[in-house]
């Protein structure tokens, strides 16, 4: 099974995460993306409106730009998706390969804890001081836990522990 977990493009280049096989890849793919113009043969290929285009590969990213630019002054209408990302996913990743694994991708939760003297604090202006941040890891389910007291901020590791490990529970590592 092969899925991606982050795709990126930068320039000319579509930056690509996942798990294929259980195992993590990154890769740096170079993308031909498609864009259409109108024909006035018969086409399979149609607008909203009904117009006949032609898919035209465009070599690169930059080329596929350079066309749209071309065409922005004239009266010629350039169809398809210009969020190249997304049309590198379309391609790559058919509505039918979109299982995934969940175990195999990491996720962090976190919790940031506040002073609330004055009400519930308003996120935009970020107006109460941070108490506390905590972390859990997917993982591992290690949470971590940041703790600011008089501008000191220390780092507690809270271990679930068993009866046998009792003793170690509360041991900071």
């Amino acid at each position: 099974m092969k899925f991606y977990t982050n795709v990126e493009q930068a320039g000319n280049r579509i930056y690509v995460r996942g798990y294929e096989g259980g195992v993590a890849f990154k890769d740096r793919v170079s993308f031909n993306p498609t864009l259409y113009l109108p024909t006035p043969n018969f086409s399979e290929w149609k607008t909203l409106e009904g117009k006949c285009v032609a898919p035209m590969k465009q070599g690169s990213i930059n080329a596929a730009k350079e066309t749209v630019q071309k065409y922005r002054d004239c009266e010629t209408e350039v169809y398809g998706n210009t969020k190249y990302l997304y049309q590198y996913i379309a391609d790559e990743y058919p509505d039918e390969q979109l299982s995934f694994d969940p175990k195999a991708i990491r996720v962090f939760n976190i919790d940031i804890e506040t002073a609330a003297e004055n009400g519930f604090p308003d996120i935009e202006s970020a107006d109460q001081e941070i108490l506390a941040i905590s972390l859990k890891d997917s993982h591992t389910n290690r949470i971590i836990v940041l703790v600011l007291d008089h501008l000191i901020i220390m780092m507690i590791k809270w271990i679930t522990c068993t009866l046998e490990l009792k003793s170690l529970c509360f041991r900071h590592s």
